[in-house]
């Protein structure tokens, strides 16, 4: 059975962000997790995680980011290494279900009252509260559980999400309207990788690639029910419209690698 996990309403989160928005990453350690707070269940749909779960799950995230520079240090591959692995940790441990990753207020009480630490060493701070506080795209830790749900094949070993950059990711997990079937985002991501195996040249280039073929998928969505198409047959799309997008590419002004 799924796990249920504590919730704070906006108004409480707010005032946990006021108490340490201007404070050090190692001043808000010391008050993880926060206290003086009041959150909630959701009263059905499996069992409420208990606080030994919800600390041991802070331990190995904290542990995986001490590995990476928490809480000093923030060259900019440790964070990127970080954002891969901490997605596939929380994913493994928090056993919570798609629909309970769907409530802001889940990710805002494990953001802020329990992991508030880690996301201001992974920002430079918390002064950008979307940081902490559930938002759909831009909280901390719920932008990594969902790039864990719909990118990773469960079926596969866990890759790091094959390779992708921030900005290849974002161009994938902030278009729902084509990845909300996780089938057809990992058959973009699949096709991505393939097309640059296929044709080293385009690396310099691969956000254009990915840019462009996302814009010819979301064109074709109007005509094309992805959902009730199988995975072959998504993956023979995808493949298409990856070589498209690289001839395009490929024949733009973008600067690639000389022969």
């Amino acid at each position: 059975m799924s796990a249920l996990l504590p919730r704070l309403g906006r108004p409480e989160v707010d005032a946990l962000l006021e108490r340490f928005v201007d404070l050090g990453v190692e001043e808000i350690a010391l008050e993880m997790p926060a206290r003086g707070t009041a959150p909630i269940y959701a009263p059905v749909g499996g069992v409420r995680a208990t606080l030994q779960q919800l600390l041991e799950v802070r331990e190995h995230v904290v542990a995986l980011a001490s590995e990476l520079g928490y809480p000093r240090s923030r060259e900019q591959a440790s964070l990127h290494a970080f954002d891969s692995d901490c997605a596939y940790l929380l994913h493994q441990e928090l056993g919570i279900s798609p629909h309970e990753a769907g409530h802001r207020e889940v990710w805002a009480c494990l953001t802020a009252a329990y992991l508030l630490d880690v996301a201001a060493w992974r920002w430079g701070g918390i002064s950008d509260r979307n940081r902490a506080n559930g938002d759909i795209n831009r909280d901390t830790f719920r932008r990594l559980w969902w790039r864990a749900e719909v990118l990773h094949d469960p079926a596969q070993p866990w890759d790091g999400f094959g390779g992708l950059g921030e900005d290849e990711i974002v161009a994938i997990m902030e278009r729902p309207g084509v990845t909300g079937n996780p089938e057809v985002a990992r058959a973009i991501v699949r096709g991505f990788r393939a097309r640059l195996a296929e044709d080293p040249k385009l690396a310099p280039a691969r956000m254009h690639l990915m840019r462009d073929a996302m814009k010819r998928l979301t064109r074709l969505t109007p005509f094309l029910i992805l959902d009730v198409v199988g995975r072959s047959e998504i993956d023979r799309i995808v493949e298409s419209l990856m070589q498209e997008a690289g001839n395009a590419v490929g024949h733009s002004r973008i600067p690639l690698e000389s022969g």
